[in-house]
């Protein structure tokens, strides 16, 4: 493959003394000149921030999702990043991808936001028998304040976090969030250009944190 992962950078935290409250973690600013300074390698072809990828150990999530309507739901791992679908090599088959300002962040708390979100065939099928997800709405769990971000593209295909779930194998959906300040962890994705994977893994570690 062409896919080289850095997974669970961790960036150093602080606690205070006096009142116990944990600081430091993720710096966006730094996040965002490492994806910078590896983008601009000869042999890069796509770079995505990301948090977690398919298969692989580490941090892992998903949800129940639901169509506006509430008559239809479907189980799906969820992917975080701002460049995914170019890095990870997908094809969208609808739609397109994020951008720039659609992209969120996720802090300490752990609080989260996107107006968007790619699905993939699986999910919009569960969801939209009928067609036409573009433009719709999911809604993330049944709590009031319940995501409720408008579908904008739709993958061939996004396996799950986990192999072992054979029912929901390809049901994921990709949120344009990436760590925040304060997160304290994070991961970065590439995709080398032909030929070339083999002389960026021998560079990469020089230019992650």
């Amino acid at each position: 493959g062409q896919v080289l992962y850095v997974d669970q950078i961790n960036f150093p935290g602080t606690v205070d003394p006096k009142t116990g409250s944990v600081g430091g973690g993720t710096n966006l600013a730094d996040l965002h000149t490492m994806e910078a300074r590896v983008q601009a390698l000869p042999g890069v072809q796509a770079v995505s921030i990301d948090l977690g990828m398919p298969y692989a150990d580490g941090f892992s999530a998903a949800g129940q999702w639901l169509n506006e309507r509430g008559d239809a739901s479907t189980h799906a791992s969820l992917y975080f990043g701002d460049h995914l679908p170019d890095t990870l090599g997908l094809q969208l088959v609808e739609g397109r991808d994020f951008q720039p300002d659609e992209v969120t962040t996720i802090g300490a708390d752990g609080a989260m936001a996107a107006s968007v979100v790619i699905i993939s065939a699986d999910v919009a099928q569960r969801l939209f028998p009928a067609g036409h997800a573009l433009g719709q709405r999911i809604v993330m769990g049944k709590d009031v304040g319940a995501l409720r971000p408008v579908v904008v593209g739709v993958v061939r295909h996004l396996a799950t976090r986990q192999p072992v779930d054979v029912e929901n194998a390809s049901t994921a959906v990709i949120m344009p969030i990436i760590p925040g300040d304060g997160f304290g962890m994070a991961s970065i994705v590439v995709r080398a250009k032909p030929g070339q994977r083999d002389a960026l893994a021998r560079m990469l570690p020089a230019l992650i944190m």
